[in-house]
């Protein structure tokens, strides 16, 4: 995967993932696959995002 800032190819790895795109700063996904770059961009291949904001919605539901 090439990088949207600089065009470099991204290395790939597993991992956790803060997903602020969620607009919470604590959801953290884990076993990800997050594409990085030297620049220090990083993206996450989330393939099911609707099933992703669903589980969130669920737990915010339940919470106290």
């Amino acid at each position: 995967m090439k990088c949207p800032v600089c065009g470099e190819t991204m290395k790939k790895a597993k991992g956790d993932y803060r997903y602020t795109e969620s607009g919470l700063d604590n959801i953290l996904l884990t076993g990800v696959t997050i594409y990085k770059c030297a620049c220090g961009e990083v993206m996450p291949e989330l393939k099911d995002v609707e099933r992703i904001h669903r589980t969130i919605a669920d737990v915010l539901v339940k919470k106290n």
